[in-house]
């Protein structure tokens, strides 16, 4: 893909985690629950090369926190989202590239990696900020569930519509 493309689709990217959800909240839907900012990014990781989406998922929520307030910079929810975001995209577009694994396993692998990347993050922000850990991991590992299944379930047919429309329009990106 050319580096204009790359470029002008990681933007897209980004905005769309932005936009996203403060979309959500407009509509009564929790963030928390849904997790707007990490369809875009996993949508991406597989069209996308590694190092794009990881830029992805690295600014997204720290712009986001800028410009809305949402993520919280404090307690540091966007720091920790920004390093679960590009982390998973990261799992997804390598996994994407380096096996032949169906869309629904690569899902499946990058959000098992995400969930122990999460419970990590959050005992040590808890940690260091003097928060109770096991009651607030077990209601945001729940609350996060629904948001979970739907990344499972929509992400992959999508991903694979949107990668063989690529594959035909190809050829134009290089001319």
């Amino acid at each position: 893909m050319k580096k204009s493309i790359e470029l002008v689709l990681t933007a897209f990217t980004i905005a769309l985690g932005i936009i996203f959800p403060v979309a959500f909240h407009m509509f009564a839907f929790s963030g928390k629950i849904f997790l707007p900012m990490y369809y875009p990014v996993a949508l991406s990781a597989y069209i996308l090369r590694p190092s794009s989406v990881f830029l992805a998922g690295l600014i997204t929520p720290l712009l986001s926190a800028v410009l809305t307030g949402m993520p919280p910079l404090n307690p540091p929810v966007a720091f920790q989202m920004a390093v679960e975001l590009s982390v998973t995209g990261l799992v997804i577009a390598a996994l994407t590239r380096g096996t032949k694994w169906h869309y629904y396993i690569v899902m499946a692998i990058a959000l098992v990696i995400h969930k122990i990347l999460y419970v990590l993050l959050k005992y040590l922000i808890a940690v260091l900020f003097d928060l109770p850990y096991e009651s607030m991991l077990l209601s945001d590992l729940l609350a996060t569930l629904p948001g979970t299944l739907i990344l499972l379930m929509v992400i992959p047919p999508l991903a694979h519509y949107l990668r063989n429309e690529f594959k035909k329009k190809e050829a134009l990106y290089y001319e």
